[in-house]
């Protein structure tokens, strides 16, 4: 969720996470679970996960249903937000290139090692994804935005 105006926060900028608790049970938030990258991408913008079978359930209702039940988990964190200015939903298991697969760390390997050796350039070719982030945020979108970036980075400077 992104706004075009730096008034639209209404959140702590120095909070990387929020977390919604709720009951557990049908009037649950669906969105609990909530990253703030404004500080680093430097727009306000906010990135609401769900996962699992909820996030499967997600992918047949619209994108005002999911916006609706995403203002309902922020509103409740943040009675004075503002719809935003511009929206984009995955939906992941949906993708036909990846049917909501994912990396995952594996009993006895070491993740940020596979990462390393998976996010290694050959000749001009580049590799960017969540399972190439040697940080804490594999298997996220954060992760493969972070390694986008990354790699974009990487790719600048080798051209100067």
């Amino acid at each position: 969720l992104y706004w075009e105006s730096d008034s639209a926060v209404v959140w702590p900028l120095d909070t990387g996470w929020f977390m919604l608790a709720t009951a557990d049970d049908e009037s649950s938030n669906d969105f609990v679970t909530v990253f703030n990258p404004t500080k680093e991408k430097g727009v306000p913008c906010l990135v609401l996960l769900v996962g699992g079978f909820d996030a499967v359930l997600k992918e047949d209702e619209s994108d005002d249903e999911i916006l609706q039940d995403a203002m309902n988990s922020l509103t409740a964190m943040f009675p004075s937000i503002s719809n935003p200015d511009t929206v984009f939903f995955t939906r992941w298991n949906s993708e036909v290139n990846f049917r909501g697969s994912y990396s995952f760390a594996t009993a006895g390997r070491e993740f940020a090692s596979d990462a390393a050796v998976l996010k290694e350039s050959i000749g001009g070719l580049w590799f960017a994804g969540e399972a190439t982030n040697e940080d804490e945020w594999h298997s996220t979108t954060v992760g493969a935005w972070q390694s986008g970036e990354d790699v974009a980075k990487s790719i600048s400077k080798s051209l100067k």
